[in-house]
């Protein structure tokens, strides 16, 4: 089985930009703008690697309800529950775990050997 974070690493780097302009995108925007189908399998990989990425409802114009992704700065008190995690001892296995899904993206937001 193809692994699928390396088959999308441009992809979900073109999302990411997006997302950094301050927009928010919906699934069927996601899809026409980026053409890929699992837009909350991307979600997931940025979420992993330590972005804040919420799904939020909005009304548009007509009344109609729809979902809209964005990229969000992280609650106080996730960061402190970070802070706790990344202190204890016992859960180093927990931290590893999470350093290995952020090292996928280098230090400007991009997975690693992506360029802007």
């Amino acid at each position: 089985m193809a692994n699928t974070f390396n088959s999308t690493p441009s992809v979900t780097t073109r999302i990411l930009t997006y997302l950094k302009t301050g927009a928010d995108i919906t699934q069927a925007q996601a899809r026409k703008r980026f053409g890929i189908t699992n837009v909350r399998a991307r979600m997931s990989e940025l979420r992993q690697a330590g972005y804040a990425i919420y799904l939020n409802e909005k009304t548009t114009a007509n009344g109609r309800t729809i979902k809209a992704y964005r990229l969000g700065t992280p609650t106080r008190l996730m960061v402190a529950a970070g802070n706790a995690v990344m202190s204890d001892p016992n859960l180093a296995p927990i931290v590893e775990y999470a350093q290995s899904k952020v090292s996928k993206f280098s230090g400007n937001g991009l997975p690693s050997g992506s360029t802007a």
